[in-house]
């Protein structure tokens, strides 16, 4: 089921939006949840192809996470992945390595957080870490 011409955004032909809907189908994302995410931040669905399959191999193939997950926080796909998703992605799995952050606690969060909190929040908070980290968020690790 593809979305009826009618409802597509205006800067959006059918054939952009029918490739984009199967790069995410590639992943494993169902037509629900691909709607789902596009009625909470249509925005996403304007991002290249490349772009959209580019962040799913990083959250699925690099991290190991859900791509259902991902679909919840649609926006996370409009950030850079080398200056905001690669940082923010190796603290976070450091700190679930450390046992310094709930296993049950959302992964999604911390990519929407502004600089200044997340440093507070995700960084500056474990100081006997926080070098470390601080590496990590500057990628020399």
């Amino acid at each position: 089921m593809l979305l009826p011409k009618t409802l597509l955004p205006p800067s959006l032909a059918k054939s952009q939006w029918d490739a984009k809907f199967d790069v995410l189908k590639s992943w494993g994302c169902s037509e629900d949840a691909i709607f789902n995410a596009f009625r909470k931040q249509p925005n996403f669905m304007l991002r290249s192809p490349d772009k959209l399959n580019a962040v799913m191999r990083f959250w699925v193939d690099e991290l190991g996470w859900d791509p259902l997950l991902l679909l919840t926080e649609p926006a996370i796909f409009g950030y850079s992945i080398e200056k905001r998703l690669i940082p923010r992605a190796s603290i976070i799995k450091y700190l679930l390595s450390k046992g310094l952050r709930k296993k049950g606690s959302s992964l999604c969060t911390p990519f929407h957080a502004t600089d200044e909190d997340f440093q507070r929040r995700y960084v500056k908070r474990f100081e006997e870490e926080t070098s470390k980290l601080l590496k990590l968020n500057q990628g020399d690790c």
